[in-house]
């Protein structure tokens, strides 16, 4: 009975981060060292899995496991309702709820969004070819931009 309760949330958690990157229009910028984390996490759920299995069904735990920690890591980004994230117990800032964004562009595109108190929400990069569509949004929804 508890795996199948285990199974239900993670399907539930998996539905939930499908629906927000459906919703991405500029997904955020994924670093070597990010994709190193994520191949040796997923390594070891599954290494953790193979060693202490009893059960076929704990397989399918692992799979869905692994799946949800994908769709965690692939979700930030830009939408064109807001912002999403994993930060703060928060995973989606609508533009309503923030203030200014500040954007600095080097090799990559780094937009710093602070709420409408003036405190700094989270920083994200983005690859320097969606900094026309960034703008865009960003001006579709009002927000204030600030390059630095």
């Amino acid at each position: 009975m508890t795996n199948f309760i285990v199974i239900v949330m993670f399907v539930g958690i998996i539905i939930k981060q499908w629906s927000y990157i459906r919703m991405l229009k500029v997904p955020t910028k994924k670093s070597i060292f990010e994709i190193v984390l994520i191949i040796l996490g997923i390594f070891g759920f599954v290494l953790l899995t193979f060693y202490s299995t009893k059960e076929y069904i704990h397989y399918l735990i692992c799979v869905l496991g692994i799946a949800t920690f994908i769709f965690i890591w692939v979700k930030p980004g830009i939408t064109d309702t807001g912002m999403i994230m994993n930060v703060r117990g928060r995973e989606l800032y609508s533009w309503s709820e923030i203030k200014k964004v500040k954007i600095s562009k080097t090799d990559y595109v780094k937009v710093t969004y602070l709420r409408n108190s003036g405190s700094k929400i989270i920083a994200q990069k983005f690859d320097i070819k969606d900094y026309e569509h960034i703008i865009n949004i960003l001006q579709n929804n009002n927000v204030t931009i600030e390059n630095i």
